[in-house]
């Protein structure tokens, strides 16, 4: 990735132009969903991160040839619709449980004489009600409103999709 390029987009639009610099910024602690819409310079300046040491790492990951089995953009928005049900909302699904367990025993035992722990336990219970709220409405609402627009481009499920997506990213 050229750093003209990486210059003229946010960190948001350059993970959606390849996912895998996602890694490249989750190693430098550097939000590319809520804090996505901002420039890599006004990003690193903000965190205090080396914006050349970040090009670089972006620069060396483009070098490498993609997994075709990732290769997001080609795909089309219904097997993408899908894939994110089958792969990603299966394994949440499928770990939350035991996660809010453990952070709720953790804190029952542990609690009295670490309170933060008990704090913990009440932002996962939360975070694990609002991550069950999220993937339902995916699921639900947009991820069909999606495969409409495929298969007849009506007007009301594009309403919906532009709903969707502004309430998911507020």
């Amino acid at each position: 990735m050229e750093t003209n390029t990486l210059d003229t987009l946010t960190v948001g639009e350059i993970v959606a132009l390849d996912f895998r610099t996602a890694s490249v910024f989750k190693n430098n602690r550097i939000d590319f969903c809520c804090g996505g819409k901002k420039s890599l310079k006004a990003t690193c300046l903000e965190l205090g991160i080396d914006k050349e040491k970040v090009e670089y790492e972006l620069q060396a990951m483009a070098a490498t040839p993609p997994n075709p089995g990732q290769e997001f953009k080609s795909w089309s928005p219904s097997f993408l619709c899908d894939y994110i049900m089958n792969t990603h909302h299966r394994y949440v699904l499928k770990t939350l449980p035991d996660l809010l367990t453990y952070t709720q025993k953790i804190a029952a035992v542990h609690g009295m004489h670490h309170p933060e722990l008990v704090e913990v336990a009440a932002l996962f219970t939360k975070i694990n009600s609002e991550l069950l709220q999220h993937l339902r409405k995916e699921e639900e609402v947009l991820f069909p409103a999606i495969k409409r627009v495929i298969e007849y481009n009506d007007a009301e499920s594009k309403a919906i999709i532009v709903s969707e997506i502004s309430r998911m990213t507020e």
